[in-house]
């Protein structure tokens, strides 16, 4: 089954967020933004982290900006929850195809990272008992339903059910951040995002499961001093040339899940975290 495609029928269903806070500069006024993460980085800037980018959604109104995958930021615009930025964008995506309300900050990929690599990394070691992933469900569950050939925000509820129980039964342990916690000393193989404009050298990006997600700023509808935000988050973005890049030929992304599909699930990740060790 060839990749879906980003396009902007495909995003402008209904969604979840994803939010991420970088390090920014000091602002000179000793202003202080509300910023918040949901990132397995030591990049995340200060303020408030989530594991789980869904557990974070719900509370974007907080924050005076929010970084969210771009399934995320689709359903903020829609929702009337994304302030129109002051300045010029970045035109031509799926999610906001005139650039007018984000911030594309880094495309991401999903990768495996090792203690020891082996001569041939695969998905399959991911689903050994103790494997680190993300204590968060798109992703996890996504990359399990890729590893079955299926789409990762597949709606179908027998599809969902089987990667729910291959992952469930594989007993995995659900951390923050994954590459952390194997540098740490926990485990011997870690799922986590890398930023594909200097992935790791250490980093196995699997053919098999090539999902990426590109992460936008959007300033959200009830920020304090949007002006203010938006001057800084640009500053930031400054220090990133070359931030935003076209997502690769053959790779799958997130979509946003409709209305029907959210039960199932949330039943799906409820039964994996039941499971997993924590």
């Amino acid at each position: 089954m060839p990749p879906v495609r980003p396009s902007r029928r495909r995003f402008l269903r209904c969604g979840a967020a994803l939010t991420l806070a970088a390090a920014l500069p000091p602002l000179a006024d000793n202003a202080t933004d509300r910023l918040a993460a949901a990132w397995m980085g030591a990049d995340a800037g200060a303020g408030p982290r989530f594991a789980d980018a869904d557990v974070l959604s719900a509370q974007a109104g907080r924050f005076d900006a929010v970084l969210v995958p771009a399934y995320a930021a689709a359903l903020l615009l829609l929702a009337g929850r994304a302030r129109r930025l002051t300045g010029s964008g970045w035109p031509g995506r799926a999610h906001d195809p005139a650039g007018a309300y984000t911030l594309p900050y880094r495309l991401t990929q999903a990768a495996l990272v090792y203690r020891t690599p082996p001569a041939r990394p695969s998905l399959d070691d991911l689903f050994a008992p103790g494997a680190l992933w993300p204590d968060y469900g798109r992703l996890s569950l996504g990359l399990a339903l890729l590893r079955n050939g299926r789409p990762p925000d597949d709606a179908h509820t027998g599809h969902l059910a089987r990667a729910a129980r291959d992952l469930a039964q594989a007993r995995p342990r659900l951390v923050a951040d994954p590459a952390a916690a194997l540098a740490s000393g926990a485990g011997e193989v870690a799922l986590t995002l890398v930023d594909l404009a200097a992935p790791p050298a250490a980093a196995h990006l699997p053919a098999e499961g090539r999902l990426v997600l590109e992460f936008d700023w959007v300033i959200t509808a009830n920020a304090r001093a949007p002006e203010r935000t938006e001057a800084r988050l640009r500053t930031t973005l400054a220090q990133r040339p070359a931030a935003f890049r076209p997502m690769p030929p053959g790779s799958w992304t997130l979509a946003p899940l409709p209305a029907s599909a959210r039960p199932a699930w949330t039943r799906a990740w409820a039964e994996v975290r039941t499971l997993a060790r924590h």
